[in-house]
């Protein structure tokens, strides 16, 4: 709770600065981004993210009508693709991905730049990989 006091702050005072969605309207503004990209409604959604299974994804399904969005079961988790296996023990965490993508550490804990910081990261590796 003591990360994200400053976050309940903005929420609580309602920051000008600050992007809120009501809980009923998550699924409009989800269902209009998949579709403004692409995305045929009931087809099916692999989300990328570094906690989406155990975290977003249960949050999520406890929303109203997030029936009507189909995430798949395979989720893209970016830390994979920074593994040694060499080296590392377990799954690097989201700072040390930055690192080794070259990229400026500023995870900032909150949903929108956490999945920016997501993109960038799939960008970083797969941007590297194909030039």
């Amino acid at each position: 709770m003591a990360m994200h006091s400053k976050i309940f702050e903005r929420i609580a005072t309602r920051a000008p600065d600050y992007d809120y969605i009501a809980a009923d309207n998550i699924h409009l503004f989800l269902m209009d981004f998949f579709r403004r990209n692409g995305y045929a409604p009931k087809e099916r959604i692999n989300p990328a993210g570094k906690n989406f299974a155990s975290f977003d994804s249960r949050f999520l399904n406890k929303l109203p009508h997030m029936d009507e969005i189909f995430f798949s079961h395979r989720v893209i988790d970016p830390a994979i693709l920074f593994w040694n296996p060499m080296t590392d023990k377990s799954l690097p965490d989201t700072k040390t991905c930055y690192e080794r993508a070259g990229l400026k550490d500023d995870v900032a804990h909150t949903a929108v730049d956490d999945a920016r910081g997501i993109v960038r990261l799939l960008r970083a590796k797969f941007c590297a990989t194909q030039g």
